[in-house]
């Protein structure tokens, strides 16, 4: 291995080791600033001795000589306080977690290629010297420069020598004699590697390191996990795909049984019919047919029934295997919630000192697991959530003791699993949401009118902290007061398919409660039927399913609507949201009509759907950029006969309900069908051919499709069509060139085409104008009503 590819592994060896060392730090410093006497302080400050000493020797192994100097200098500070010689003040505790903020600066610097700026790097070093020798204050102290020497790490191992300017004391650094405790942890790096770099040091050889081996821990990039995860959801769709052959098998068996007992039946019929006609030629040939055929059909029958019991067994192994292995490979990826949690604790500290407020928070359920991509998903609104309770929720203490409240404000941070689900609450006994305040400034902004303000319930006035924009804080600050927190928090954890509810009491408090699924490998839906094709909506959004009778059907503002719980839900039809045709009929009075209520944030809307089937497990995909924004849809998953399903987004679906243009009856009669269109789709995409074919049979064109442009020229010479929507990255002959040679055809050049595209330059514009197309649809904002909208404007 070459010194920069050793070089390189090193420092991402070291950086994951310096995100434990500093959480570690944060932890420790925060505990000790909160008080910790006895066996535990004992325990605590071996616990940072040892991280800064890590921190020390490891730097200087990968040649990060900003974080070894502050790792240092910080050791001496905490032997001090180990050994209760310095004096605990907020300005030491300030002091240490500066140190510890500049140690992660230095870091991401170093991965740009760059140091601290000196003066910065400087300033710290000399605060925590001077720490060591003041015990009472911290005072700016300036010392004559010096210039110390140090090698870098160089291709051809020469030590090549830079220079740098430090205060005297920053020149010592040989390893003290300290007893320090073996770390457990092992970095994941061969050990022919380590011996390499002995050579390759600066200033001194790696010591004489024992290596232990250990079976507990080993080190692996994420994105391999991802891979591999990626690699068991088509190991599941192989799975189910299986398991649809066996139902196939299944029912073959079924009618080969039948065959053979209706066989069985008929055999002594024959008998009695060959013994009446013993003695004529063709019958004695035919009934020797007949016994040969039996024996034959016996075997088979043998044969198949053998076949199925192996394959059963197989298959339920095959499910075995496949799940067992779906659920390790899952834990893998699963994570406790202490390794998100735990960055709160240092936050919230310093937001309510920047505050001058006493904010104590208090964790729970930090030993809940949770996949590691709904881990990175939460961080962001957890942050604008507690962000927003230090700064709007928890009262300063002087307003607090006014009120009778305690003077330290308390926040709570929970997790518990629930089901399939984590449930993260945050509670705090603030003042509560002022939904005056929020209605008047809800009207202010003109996010809303003024009388439609006064009719708004609770429910839906604590719905408009959600709005983007709108803040009640009267000033901006650098914590919160821009309108933005609230409004993200929703946004990412609709895409989680999550859901945030809020409870608030004027000066008791406010709990706001996510619930988002454990992990984002598998999801549980509820498969429906809407105008014959299947649909998957996820198991998290669906309160309750129903079967109405037309008699219960009632009425909102003139729409149809039902009784759930005691409260009055409109009904939509889920159909028309979709652009489906609404062709399902009730055949008899007493047939009853399919309902599911879904509920996101505290919303409940009633859909009627075709037919409600079954609940499953699948694994869902995404639909790639060029279809990543496609209304209402979330992705789409794989059956086992190879039929594409797509899965709803839930939030979307009632978006787009409110809008009110979803209202039908639920019971009408069909119109006569029109006569169809025929169209060509041209896509090599089998994920968006399906999608396009599917929006098109379901507005009443017969589609007919291709992977390419070459297969669709030979198919347009071949039949007759009424318009081409067509790709235009595509191999063999790409969508301009199909164009082109439509446009230049005399036969095809009043043909329809339409280019349907992820290339939203304008130079791509202009060239499929140039090349006859008579519309250019961008694929990265794809609506199904501009498609159909625009060929029925070019086709009439």
């Amino acid at each position: 291995m070459d010194q920069d590819s050793l070089k390189r592994q090193l420092l991402d060896t070291f950086k994951m080791e310096l995100d434990e060392h500093v959480m570690t730090l944060n932890k420790g410093i925060l505990r000790l600033e909160q008080g910790i006497t006895g066996n535990d302080f004992d325990a605590l400050m071996a616990e940072l001795f040892r991280a800064a000493h890590s921190l020390k020797g490891a730097s200087r192994t990968v040649d990060i000589l900003d974080i070894n100097l502050i790792a240092h200098r910080m050791e001496d500070v905490l032997g001090l306080i180990q050994h209760k010689k310095i004096q605990l003040t907020g300005d030491l505790f300030d002091l240490l977690f500066q140190a510890v903020d500049l140690i992660k600066e230095a870091m991401r610097m170093k991965l740009k290629g760059e140091s601290l700026p000196f003066d910065q790097l400087n300033a710290i070093v000399e605060k925590l010297e001077s720490a060591t020798v003041m015990n009472e204050t911290f005072r700016e102290k300036v010392q004559p420069e010096i210039q110390i020497e140090y090698a870098k790490l160089k291709p051809d191992n020469t030590k090549k020598r830079e220079k740098r300017k430090f205060s005297p004391k920053i020149i010592d650094e040989q390893p003290k004699n300290e007893s320090i405790e073996k770390d457990k942890k092992t970095n994941a790096l061969p050990i022919e590697e380590l011996k390499d770099t002995q050579n390759a040091l600066p200033s001194e050889k790696l010591k004489d390191t024992q290596i232990t081996s250990s079976d507990d821990t080993i080190r692996v990039k994420t994105n391999k996990l991802d891979m591999l995860m990626a690699s068991m959801g088509e190991l599941m769709g192989s799975r189910m795909r299986t398991m649809q052959r066996m139902t196939e098998l299944q029912l073959m068996q079924k009618r080969m049984n039948r065959w053979y007992k209706e066989w069985r039946q008929i055999r002594g019929h024959m008998k009695s019919l060959e013994r009446k006609h013993d003695g004529i030629s063709e019958l004695d040939r035919f009934f020797e047919f007949m016994h040969g055929n039996a024996e034959n059909l016996k075997q088979v029958h043998g044969d198949m029934n053998f076949l199925v019991r192996q394959f059963m067994n197989d298959c339920d192994q095959f499910s075995f295997v496949t799940d067992d292995l779906q659920d390790k490979i899952r834990n893998v990826r699963m994570q406790p919630i202490s390794s998100l949690f735990d960055q709160f604790p240092r936050m919230v500290r310093d937001l309510s000192k920047n505050q001058n407020k006493k904010i104590r928070l208090d964790i729970f359920g930090e030993k809940t697991e949770v996949d590691r991509h709904v881990l990175d998903a939460l961080k962001d609104p957890l942050t604008h959530i507690l962000r927003n309770a230090v700064d709007h929720g928890i009262e300063s203490p002087d307003v607090r003791k006014k009120i009778g409240k305690p003077p330290t404000g308390l926040i709570q941070l929970k997790a518990a699993q629930k089901g399939s689900t984590i449930v993260i609450k945050v509670i705090d006994d603030g003042r509560g949401i002022d939904l005056e305040s929020v209605k008047n400034k809800a009207v202010e902004q003109k996010l809303l009118p003024q009388q439609k303000a006064q009719a708004l319930s609770k429910r839906e006035l604590t719905e408009l902290i959600f709005c983007s924009g709108l803040s009640t804080q009267s000033t901006i600050t650098d914590i919160s007061g821009r309108g933005v927190g609230l409004d993200v928090v929703r946004r990412n954890l609709e895409k989680l398919q999550g859901q945030i509810l809020v409870e608030s009491q004027p000066n008791e408090g406010t709990t706001l409660k996510l619930t988002v699924s454990l992990s984002l490998a598998t999801s549980q839906v509820l498969m429906v039927k809407v105008d014959g094709e299947l649909l998957a909506i996820p198991c998290t959004t669906v309160e309750r399913i129903l079967k109405i009778h037309p008699d219960e059907l009632g009425q909102i503002e003139g729409k149809p609507a039902i009784v759930v719980d005691n409260e009055a839900l409109p009904l939509f039809t889920l159909a028309p949201l979709l652009d489906f045709s609404d062709s399902a009929q009730l055949t008899n009075e007493n047939q009853k009509i399919a309902v599911i209520v879904l509920i996101v944030a505290e919303k409940r809307l009633a859909f009627r759907v075709d037919e409600l089937l079954e609940t499953r497990e699948i694994v869902i995909k995404n639909m790639g950029q060029q279809l990543r924004r496609v209304r209402n849809l979330s992705g789409a998953t794989i059956l086992g006969d190879g039929q594409i399903v797509m899965v709803l987004n839930v939030s979307d679906l009632m978006k787009s309900a409110q809008k009110g243009a979803a209202y039908q009856s639920p019971i009408s009669v069909a119109p006569p069908p029109p006569e169809k269109k025929h169209i060509l789709v041209v896509d090599d995409s089998i994920t968006t051919r399906t999608l396009e074919k599917n929006i098109l049979d379901n507005a009443g064109y017969d589609v007919v499709v291709c992977a390419d442009g070459q297969e669709a020229w030979e198919c347009i010479q071949s039949q007759f069509f009424d318009a081409v929507v067509s790709d235009v990255d595509m191999p063999r002959m790409n969508g301009f060139q199909l164009a082109s040679h439509v446009k230049s055809d005399d036969r095809y050049k009043n043909l329809p085409f339409i280019l349907v595209t992820s290339l939203e330059s304008r130079a791509d514009k202009v060239r499929g104008m140039e090349v006859g197309a008579d519309a250019y649809i961008v694929k990265g904002t794809f609506d199904q009503k501009e498609l159909l909208g625009t060929i029925e404007r070019l086709i009439g």
